[in-house]
């Protein structure tokens, strides 16, 4: 009888051995999926980055550039080139007034109007 027993006690022993052993294994599995998805997310972003620090350098080189000095100074500071003369527009503030006036009105009434 008590080398049933000892049957019994030692199978046990090796099946939740054995349990233990295939839960810790499908843990592991289970963090493994997860960090391939980490893995490609994290190359998205890198991917990303990249992307962006290459339009960051062209945009740097641009900003380097004559052509862009000159164009900032003469839209922001209002600069010019020696001999060149600045023309402005008058702006007509009736004109604007009448322009709104009118895109208010429905298509039809402004017809009407035009008409009479």
């Amino acid at each position: 009888m008590k080398f049933v027993n000892y049957k019994i006690l030692i199978g046990s022993i090796i099946l939740i051995g054995l349990a233990a052993f295939l839960i810790n294994v499908t843990k592991e599995l289970f963090q493994i999926q997860q960090g391939g998805s980490v893995v490609k997310q994290l190359q998205e972003e890198l991917s990303d980055k990249k992307n962006q620090n290459k339009f960051l350098k062209e945009q740097l080189k641009y900003v380097q550039t004559n052509d862009f000095i000159e164009k900032e100074s003469r839209d922001k500071l209002g600069l010019v080139k020696q001999g060149e003369v600045v023309v402005q527009e008058k702006f007509n503030r009736n004109l604007t007034k009448s322009i709104e006036e009118n895109l208010e009105k429905p298509n039809w009434k402004q017809w009407i109007d035009l008409f009479m």
